[in-house]
């Protein structure tokens, strides 16, 4: 399920995060599973960005950013979008509120770095880093994520309450646009200090509380949507791709009865159904669908300009590359041997025997001139890497 990536370190040795387990151990014992609570598992863990620096963040309008004001006497849970200014701020409670802000690695590298931490499943399951700025007595409610997550307190302290069990038939507080649980029985409390990590798997009940001020970094892992991708799949196709699998009945014979769909035409439309989802068109998609840039955001202003010279002159001067997002990139091989490279929606095709290029690209964390002197000596893979630069994909 994992298939083939390229950590920074090694995934057969114990990873502090997961409190001494290794990565496949990990995986076996708790990925999706059960939660799992690990005291000081990055002890030397500092607040990636500062309260102040999240505001900021918070007023640009491509950075999608929410505040949410608990419930009090007075009134009932309050949700606002950002993008929000210095006056929204003064205006809010002296305790009760948190600031969210997604996507913080595209913006701060500490929080990138943070991400690099959690490099064991592939690229394409890796959603972003969330930091939430919480006062006293701030949080979202009871509530389900239906995707994997790693919570990890950086500073300050936050409760944590949660059910064992998946939830299957949530219901909702009415009229909210927050998702919060309308009853929650929790089986387990803990309190959360700067440097303690907390697993839960999808569809886990869960609440936060802030005790004081406080920072937590969400790390989560996406999920396609089936839906989705294969509505997004339909759209894309163009009119060739039916006429190829249009329903014909030459051979239908007399019907038994006028108002019966038989089982073998049923047979017939599902068959027709299922080719359409078969070829390489679809892998394609896949490919494109899992790496595009969620929240219609896209990664940031690229390179003004750039030629192969130009960013080998570059690296020579000490710089390297570094992708602004990880969860943007991908690879597989086709069936015809080619390897297909994916990039914020887009395809690329690297050739036959390109993988060692591919996973250099979809796995390394910085690249240095040793790195890419080798894929600048190739002309399709050079132009692949001046047309990532110049999108941002690579800076």
């Amino acid at each position: 399920m994992m298939g083939s990536m390229t950590p920074t370190r090694s995934t057969s040795e114990p990873w502090p995060e997961f409190g001494g387990l290794t990565p496949r151990e990990f995986l076996e014992t708790h990925w999706q599973k059960r939660p799992l609570l690990v005291r000081g598992a990055l002890p030397d863990v500092a607040p990636p960005v500062s309260p102040q620096r999240l505001r900021t963040l918070a007023g640009d309008p491509n950075v999608r950013s929410r505040l949410v004001t608990a419930p009090d006497e007075e009134a009932d849970w309050n949700v606002r979008r950002g993008p929000f200014d210095e006056r929204d701020f003064s205006a809010l409670p002296d305790r009760g509120w948190t600031l969210l802000v997604q996507e913080v690695d595209r913006h701060i590298e500490a929080c990138a770095a943070l991400l690099e931490r959690f490099r064991f499943v592939p690229n394409w399951r890796v959603d972003d880093v969330m930091v939430s700025h919480a006062t006293d007595g701030g949080g979202v409610g009871p509530h389900i994520d239906r995707y994997d997550v790693v919570l990890i307190q950086t500073e300050g302290r936050r409760r944590w309450r949660i059910r064992d069990e998946p939830i299957e038939d949530e219901r909702l507080l009415p009229g909210i646009e927050l998702p919060i649980l309308e009853r929650f029985d929790h089986d387990r409390e803990w309190v959360l200090e700067p440097g303690d990590l907390l697993y839960l798997p999808p569809r886990i009940a869960h609440e936060g509380v802030a005790l004081g001020d406080c920072v937590t970094c969400s790390v989560g892992f996406r999920v396609p949507d089936p839906r989705e991708l294969c509505a997004g799949f339909l759209r894309q196709l163009g009119p060739t791709a039916f006429d190829a699998i249009r329903y014909t009945d030459a051979d239908c014979g007399l019907p038994r009865d006028l108002g019966e769909i038989p089982a073998a035409t049923r047979d017939r439309l599902r068959e027709a159904a299922t080719r359409l989802f078969a070829g390489e068109e679809f892998d394609d998609w896949v490919g494109r669908f899992v790496t595009r840039p969620l929240r219609g955001t896209e990664p940031g202003d690229g390179a003004t300009n750039a030629s192969p010279a130009q960013l080998s002159e570059r690296l020579q001067q000490g710089a390297v590359l570094r992708r602004s997002a990880p969860n943007h990139f991908a690879w597989y091989r086709d069936d015809n041997g080619v390897v297909q490279l994916f990039v914020g929606g887009e395809s690329y095709s690297l050739g036959e025997g390109a993988e060692a290029r591919a996973e250099l690209l979809c796995g390394r964390e910085r690249l240095d001139l040793d790195a890419v002197r080798p894929l600048l000596d190739r002309p399709r893979t050079a132009a692949i890497l001046v047309d990532l630069c110049l999108r941002g994909y690579l800076v």
